[in-house]
């Protein structure tokens, strides 16, 4: 068994298992608690380890440790205070007990016992030093005591100390990252809780795909730069403050992700990435953006929602392949004449409060390759530049507080598909049905009557009206 837990911490990556005590610091822990350790955990404490390094939750006490969680009054040398008759009796209630009630405890001293595990609010996992429960695991807390127990067909069997931290151990290896080989290319270690890689990544120089989301990492090392073949890095929902300028030599990179953390800049060096295709900046907080990021040729998708930007890169020239572009969530005020020259087919005009929607639509008339728009809130109404989306086939207007259909938009000769939810329309004029290629009006939430709706579908049949 000891063999075995020795192989199950050296399994933990995290490595936060503290080296074993010598005999001669077994001997002078046992001194200070005043009685000799069952056997077990002493073959513990000088084969496997001391305990854990504090993680901040329930951890593995070192002996030393466990003396300082002990109130003045307890003695870890003084005898267990219950007999056989009483533990027994209380395993037979633990045994009985219904889910849902309270769980059975005995009153008494808190003597002949030395805490492993602080759960925190008093309650703490303890090892028994005396008597008949010697090597067994108790729970002492605000209640009183009890045993842990495992109930098996209606029987509360006792769990003996090597149980009890095996099972503490493979807990802890369910949320540790797992083994990684040096060969690997891909690496997925996903809301393990890291703080920081771990340097077993570092090895495995051939990965291609690295995912490290929803962590608490703060910080990335330079040794990253080691895996040169990186195509996929993920480190969406972490704790980076900031992105370090060595992130330009990881020049294979094909898709970066940094959604969900606390960024507020990035380096200029993200221009040397020339083989980024998809970058997303998504809730983080920036307030703006290097103009090299218009060095990209291959992007294909920027996600920058939810951020503090008041205003894009002036030069972009260089994102000619850029088809995808997210920017719902900023104070943008205006969009840069460099848009015009992406190759962008659906754009989302959202949850922009600052923009001049009229110089927006200036500067989307001149993008040949879009297809889809959509103008939300809070922006309000549709102004007369709208007329220049001609090559726009599907116009989304929703929730503008419109009350007729804007005469501009009855100019979009290409237009299929036209959305107008949420808006204030009681009438559709009779122009709309007469556009070349319309093929289908949405009208949800307008108040629009169902008899209006019936007989407009009834007089233009080849259109389809979507209303409820």
């Amino acid at each position: 068994m000891r063999k075995k837990l020795a192989e199950l911490v050296a399994r933990y990556a995290d490595a936060k298992f503290l080296p074993p005590l010598s005999a001669e610091e077994l001997a002078a822990v046992e001194e200070k608690i005043g009685v000799e350790l069952p056997e077990d955990y002493r073959a513990f404490l000088v084969e496997v380890s001391r305990g854990e390094e504090d993680t901040g939750s329930a951890f593995l006490l070192p002996p030393e440790d466990g003396l300082l969680c002990l109130t003045p009054d307890a003695s870890p040398a003084a005898p267990f205070p219950f007999g056989e008759d009483a533990v027994e009796e209380l395993r037979q209630r633990i045994a009985k007990k219904k889910r849902g009630a309270d769980e059975p405890a005995l009153d008494g001293p808190w003597n002949g016992a030395l805490p492993l595990m602080d759960h925190g609010d008093g309650e703490y996992d303890c090892l028994v030093l005396h008597g008949p429960e010697r090597g067994r695991m108790w729970k002492y807390w605000d209640a009183g005591w009890a045993p842990i127990c495992v109930v098996k067909k209606g029987v509360a069997e006792p769990v003996p100390f090597l149980d009890w931290v095996e099972d503490h151990i493979k807990d802890l290896l369910g949320s540790a990252p797992p083994p990684i080989k040096p060969n690997a290319k891909e690496i997925r270690l996903i809301s393990l809780g890291l703080t920081a890689v771990p340097p077993a990544v570092f090895e495995a120089v051939g990965a291609e795909e690295l995912v490290l989301a929803t962590n608490q990492i703060a910080k990335l090392p330079p040794e990253l730069t080691k895996l040169t073949k990186l195509r996929v890095l993920s480190l969406a929902d972490n704790d980076l403050r900031e992105v370090p300028a060595w992130i330009g030599d990881l020049r294979a990179l094909e898709r970066l992700y940094l959604s969900g953390n606390k960024l507020e800049s990035l380096p200029d060096t993200i221009g040397r990435l020339g083989c980024l295709q998809r970058l997303t900046l998504a809730k983080n907080g920036l307030r703006s953006l290097p103009d090299t990021l218009g060095e990209l040729q291959r992007l294909v998708e920027l996600d920058l929602r939810w951020n503090a930007l008041a205003a894009l890169p002036e030069a972009g020239d260089g994102l000619a392949a850029l088809r995808v572009l997210k920017l719902a969530g900023n104070p943008l005020r205006r969009l840069p004449a460099w848009i015009a020259r992406t190759s962008i087919e659906d754009l989302e005009l959202e949850k922009l409060p600052d923009l001049d929607l009229d110089q927006a639509l200036a500067v989307l008339a001149d993008l040949p390759t879009l297809r889809t728009l959509d103008i939300s809130p809070p922006l309000r109404g549709v102004p007369p530049t709208v007329a220049g989306l001609r090559q726009v086939t599907w116009l989304k207007l929703v929730g503008l507080g419109l009350k007729d259909v804007p005469r501009e938009v009855l100019s979009l000769e290409n237009l299929e598909m036209l959305s107008l939810d949420q808006n204030e329309l009681t009438s559709v004029p009779d122009a709309l049905f007469q556009m070349p290629r319309l093929k289908t009006v949405v009208l949800f939430s307008n108040p629009i009557t169902r008899d209006e709706v019936a007989r407009l579908q009834e007089r233009w049949p080849q259109i389809k009206i979507e209303h409820g």
